[in-house]
């Protein structure tokens, strides 16, 4: 009799896991799945001594204000799948300027015909300083323009108070981009 109650025991318990288990998935919303990823990666660096700039100066017999110059392409939109899942970026540098010079540090971005796509983004870089964290946006139409670019055109306008650049010193630009992206 012990064994019969052990049985029906284990049958009743049995049919409730199985009846009390199940239930009806639906598969369909792997469709409504939606990651939305945040990824970090070095942007733009830049070094200048100040030896560099003095020679950049005096071989181009530039008098104050004087500009340095560089472009660099930008193919981080060449990419479709960057391209359609991006939904924002943002752009942040930090500055050292440990010369005795004040600067002016200009980021332009163009397209191929070197027509800007968005605002110029400037800041200063007081001398003997460090600046980090500045942070740009760019988002809905912002970045939309901003995925035209093709080089950005970086610009350091140097205005020395004296006859010449400050023999020491540098003045460092860092930046990363944090991605922001929504994948359907």
């Amino acid at each position: 009799m012990k064994a019969l109650a052990e049985k029906l025991f284990i049958f009743f318990i049995a049919i409730a896991f199985v009846i009390g288990c199940t239930s009806e998935l639906d598969f369909d919303q792997a469709e409504d799945l939606s990651l939305e990823p945040v990824i970090e990666s070095s942007f733009i660096f830049y070094q200048l001594s100040a030896e560099e700039i003095n020679t950049e100066a005096t071989s181009q017999s530039m008098v104050a204000p004087f500009m340095i110059r560089d472009t660099v392409a930008l193919d981080l939109f060449n990419e479709s799948f960057l391209n359609d899942n991006l939904i924002r970026i943002d752009i942040t540098r930090d500055t050292e300027n440990s010369t005795d010079e004040d600067v002016e540090v200009v980021f332009n971005y163009v397209d191929d015909s070197f027509e800007p796509t968005v605002a110029p983004f400037s800041f200063d870089a007081p001398a003997n300083t460090d600046r980090p964290g500045i942070v740009t946006s760019y988002q809905g139409e912002d970045l939309e323009l901003l995925k035209r670019s093709t080089q950005i055109v970086a610009e350091l306008v140097v205005s020395p108070t004296q006859s010449a650049f400050s023999d020491s010193g540098l003045i460092e630009i860092r930046s990363k981009a944090t991605l922001y992206l929504r994948i359907d």
